[in-house]
């Protein structure tokens, strides 16, 4: 039998009002969409239907039963499927016809109250069919569970055990009866294909003895359910010593399976073992089991009849036996069914549950089979741990400084905790010119003042003289410090420049010479009538990364004065210094944030910046508060707060919407969040010293999460690159950029982990069409550090890209194409070592011991040992495979 390459069309219904659900295709060839779904049945409405379509399930041969069951499916499907969703549904099929593969529908219900609704019976008008009647259009209820889940390969026979209950104060059952149908059904197989066992006592302890006499693949249940309303759970029927019915609730019929990984699959045959509390989605049993780590779970929402059950199970297992995936051999039984009794509607009682998104619970060994699978299971091995590698390289959103252009005479250099600079207020004159002036110079002042009165009166525990210290520096007559002291050799004067981007260069300048991490000055226009208050916030790199807060920084809008200078200097500066201090006590909390940070107090900075937003939000109006919210977010990106980062970030872009280093870092977060995800299954033990292994469980929840996370980083990154260059921070874009190119290498690793593998190669030619933009920019010789990432970013591109050619690898391929697409695969693998150890070249003479751990070491030398190990490995598998083809010639 042919096994079929099946797309997914992934279908969530999320929690609503009633009436009204949102609803989300999150994957599908065609892409993502987004609707709403008014559920057409009241909760009497939809009891009335579902009695009749029980009733029609249970009278085999009814041709009104099966109408009814039309109608029914037809009214949810149209409801289900509108506009952009029926779009994406269409073009999806589309896409696929033709193909030797199909659709996979997984439905992600998440609103409690549908998910005993029987969507297995959904009828597509259009098409005039029943969807599920198909194994290229399989319906699955999907249950995302956090677990990893690698190949398993079975050698023949599949061991199955069976369990027939028949407690004896219940409705009897015929046991030899129900043995002898599934002995039938298994039985169309070979002897070394399926093994069937009976349980002989049906008991808790007996199954419990047998689970230890395995391996099983499959257990195949057959008897009686209950749901326990108190419990808010289903339990299977089976005896105790004397008998009688003893509830085995799911949860712990799920710890007695759960320990035997070899176990694949559980058949639930019982009439209500489906059936789940309404207000508790995973309270059903096949819920349950797969929560509990099962891969699948078959069972029925209805009675079965007899000859369907036979039917079910005889094309059931023998696509199972083939090798179909199991949502296939669902299909394939589902189909036996209906063509057994083309006015039977019981195909619709089997419901198919999984957490594997291929819907393969094995694999098996065979010549072909194995020639590939060794490599396959390489590729996926990798994957994980080298989603990691950008994580490794963490929060790439720093900025490239503007070099030094000019050295000097030994200037004064600031030595303590933090440095700021208070530079004059430059006016711009009337021929454009900035110049210095006595207004420009009174401002500047007023802001010193305020700034030492402000550390004084809340921190004077702070300032001082002592290298603990915040130092504050100004040119002022009376001294150059809040102690007036003389202690510098340099006069700031104004920061000059015709443009921005001088301006912003002649603070980099002026903060590299004196070692000020924060440079404050300010700008008046318009002949004294406009007024800016600016800072340029020196961090080449804090924590061992760069940091996304470099550059120019401006508090609030410009101020607009009533009266000028020019008109009355004494009203003018009163009403300028009026309008001032409110930015000036922004910028106070947001040095003594800056403070905590560079002490390493991150959780204190964060708070320091959230009692900044408090006392600024009490104002009249939102004078400099879209920089304290970026503050907020930035500090809360870094301590992985990530909810508290996002609303902080879009706060901030609310106020300036041109806010090119907000986007910048917001893109950041997202995609921080979405790239930890992949360690949510374990952290290699030796990244564990690269990794704050305590942040993964704040990483997405999700495969989904992660994905829809990483399209908003793309999204957030994409405007920071579009607004960088008329930004108060043009370098931003660049940046920026840097991160862009990892996410799409994020998305084409995702792709190979989740599908469509596909999709991968696309996805890293965007990722290295940006690295290589920006390596035009960051030059080896004044950026070492942004060059080493880029850098290795390329390398990390190769290795996926081999590693994504390793991934065509099918089952299916004979030895000499598995042999062809592995030698594909060296080059890249080449490639990438090459450019991991450029980085090396280009990083090793960068000071800062954190940077040599994360990137050096963590980062370029352990993925080029990684990719020299994966190379020889595939070198060693195609010289084993080209021996074993000359041996075979005669």
């Amino acid at each position: 039998m042919t096994i079929a390459t099946l797309r997914d069309f992934e279908l969530e219904i999320d929690a609503g009002d009633g009436t009204h659900y949102p609803v989300s295709v999150l994957r599908s060839p065609a892409g993502a969409a987004r609707g709403q779904m008014t559920f057409p049945y009241s909760r009497a409405e939809l009891e009335q239907w579902l009695g009749r379509v029980d009733a029609a399930v249970l009278a085999p041969g009814d041709a009104d039963g099966r109408r009814q069951v039309q109608a029914f499916g037809a009214t949810l499907f149209d409801a289900l499927f509108q506009q952009d969703i029926l779009t994406a549904y269409a073009q999806s099929r589309q896409a696929m016809a033709g193909r030797e593969g199909g659709l996979r529908i997984r439905l992600r219900i998440n609103a409690p109250e549908l998910a005993a609704v029987p969507w297995e019976f959904l009828y597509d008008t259009q098409a005039n069919e029943f969807v599920v009647l198909s194994r290229h259009t399989p319906v699955v209820r999907y249950l995302e569970i956090l677990q990893a889940d690698g190949e398993f390969t079975v050698t023949p026979p599949l061991r199955v055990l069976g369990i027939v209950a028949n407690p004896a104060d219940l409705p009897p059952l015929d046991v030899d009866k129900e043995k002898a149908r599934l002995a039938a059904a298994i039985g169309r197989q070979d002897a070394d294909t399926i093994e069937l066992v009976w349980l002989e006592s049906a008991t808790w302890r007996s199954l419990h003895t047998a689970m230890q006499q395995g391996p099983w693949h499959i257990v195949h249940f057959v008897g009686h359910a209950m749901f326990d309303p108190q419990a808010g759970q289903g339990a299977i029927l089976v005896e105790d010593e004397a008998g009688h019915a003893w509830p085995l609730p799911a949860e712990q019929l799920g710890q007695l399976l759960a320990d035997h990984p070899s176990l694949r699959l559980a058949v639930l045959n019982a009439c209500e073992g489906a059936r789940g509390n309404e207000q508790m989605p995973f309270s059903s049993i096949a819920a349950s089991l797969v929560r509990r780590g099962l891969p699948a779970v078959v069972a029925m929402q209805y009675a079965i009849s007899d000859a369907a059950a036979t039917e079910f199970a005889g094309s059931f297992y023998s696509a199972l036996a083939a090798g179909l995936p199991v949502d296939s051999a669902v299909g394939e039984g589902r189909k036996a069914i209906q063509l057994a009794n083309a006015n039977s509607a019981e195909w619709g009682t089997p419901v198919l549950f999984t957490r594997l998104a291929d819907g393969v619970i094995w694999t098996f060994p065979g010549e072909e089979q194995e020639s590939g699978r060794q490599l396959r299971g390489l590729v996926r091995q990798l994957l994980v741990p080298l989603a990691a590698i950008v994580l490794i390289l963490l929060l790439i959103a720093g900025v490239m400084l503007y070099p030094v252009l000019e050295p000097m005479w030994n200037p004064s250099q600031m030595e303590g905790r933090f440095n700021i600079a208070v530079a004059e207020f430059g006016e711009v004159a009337a021929n454009g010119q900035v110049r210095s002036s006595e207004v420009g110079a009174r401002l500047s002042t007023a802001v010193f003042d305020r700034l030492c009165a402000e550390y004084a009166g809340n921190f004077p525990q702070l300032t001082g003289s002592a290298a603990d210290s915040v130092w504050i520096w100004h040119d002022g007559a009376n001294g150059d410090d809040c102690q007036g002291n003389k202690v510098k050799n340099i006069t700031f004067g104004p920061i000059l420049g015709d443009s921005e981007k001088d301006r912003t260069r002649a603070a980099a300048q002026l903060a590299e010479r004196i070692a000020a991490d924060l440079v404050v000055y300010g700008l008046v226009r318009d002949g004294g009538k406009t007024l800016s208050l600016e800072f340029y916030y020196r961090s080449d790199f804090l924590h061992g990364e760069p940091d996304a807060a470099a550059g120019r920084h401006r508090i609030g809008e410009p101020i607009a004065l009533p009266i000028s200078f020019g008109q009355d200097p004494t009203r003018a500066m009163d009403q300028a210094v009026k309008q001032l201090d409110p930015r000036t006590q922004a910028l106070f909390w947001l040095t003594v944030g800056m403070v905590k940070d560079f002490s390493g107090e991150q959780e204190e900075a964060l708070r320091i910046f959230q009692q900044a937003e408090r006392a600024m939000r009490g104002l009249d109006a939102p004078r400099g508060l879209d920089v304290i919210y970026y503050f907020i977010g930035r500090e809360a990106f870094w301590l992985r707060q990530y909810d508290v980062a996002i609303d902080a970030l879009e706060q901030a872009i609310a106020l300036a919407p041109d806010y090119a280093n907000a986007y910048q870092t917001l893109g950041a977060t997202y995609f921080d969040r979405a790239q930890l995800f992949t360690l949510r299954a374990g952290v290699p033990p030796e990244l564990e010293k690269c990794i704050a292994v305590e942040a993964v469980g704040r990483a997405a929840a999700s495969e989904q999460e992660a994905e829809r996370d990483l399209d908003r980083a793309v999204e957030q990154l994409m405007k920071a690159v579009e607004l960088a260059p008329t930004s108060a921070w043009p370098p931003t874009g660049n940046v920026a950029r840097l991160t862009l190119g990892m996410a799409y290498q994020l998305k084409g690793n995702f792709a190979l982990l989740y599908g469509p593998a596909q999709d991968a190669v696309a996805w890293l030619d965007k990722g290295r069409a940006e690295l290589e933009q920006v390596l035009g920019i960051f030059t080896e010789e004044d950026n070492q550090q942004y060059q080493a990432w880029a850098v290795q970013g390329l390398g990390a591109n190769h290795l996926l890209r081999g590693l994504a050619i390793q991934a065509t690898i099918k089952a299916e391929d004979s030895p000499t194409v598995v042999t062809e697409k592995a030698a594909a695969s060296l080059p890249e693998f080449e490639n990438a070592q090459t450019e991991f150890q450029r980085c090396i070249d280009t990083g090793q003479s960068v000071p800062d011991p954190v940077f040599q751990l994360k990137v050096i070491e963590c980062g370029c030398t352990y993925y080029r040992d990684v990719t020299k190990t994966v190379q020889q490995q595939t070198e060693t598998f195609i010289e084993a495979r080209q021996d074993a083809q000359t041996s075979a010639q005669p």
